[in-house]
């Protein structure tokens, strides 16, 4: 298998992953929109699994990540770049500046807090 990546190995994982599945929305840098499922998460990056055909993105092409709400709706506009494409599976890396926020979101209603009795 071909490894179609921007950067060797050696300096790909920076931060932790996690195995976590959240539905995400792409919108690449020509305006086109892929939906799909986001699984082994970090602040880092996210690696998104696509259920349709991923032709039209290229490896260094820059995007924008959302999270999808329950309501359907977009979450804040996280800025990335697409670093790996095999198959329908996408490798992103966000933006430094937005990796702390990303977090944030990422761990909403993971911890909820009791009521004091």
């Amino acid at each position: 298998m071909t490894d179609n990546s921007l950067s060797p190995i050696s300096e790909r994982r920076t931060c932790q992953r996690v195995n976590l599945h959240r539905p995400m929305q792409l919108e690449l840098s020509t305006g086109e929109v892929i939906e799909g499922q986001a699984e082994d998460i970090s602040l880092g990056g996210v690696l998104l699994r696509s259920s349709t055909p991923l032709d039209s993105a290229l490896l260094g092409q820059l995007a924008t990540l959302y999270f999808l709400t329950t309501a359907n709706q977009n979450s804040r506009a996280y800025p990335c770049r697409i670093t790996r494409i095999i198959q329908n599976n996408m490798g992103l890396e966000l933006e430094k500046d937005v990796m702390a926020a990303f977090g944030k979101e990422l761990t909403k209603g993971m911890f909820i807090r009791k009521q004091a009795l």
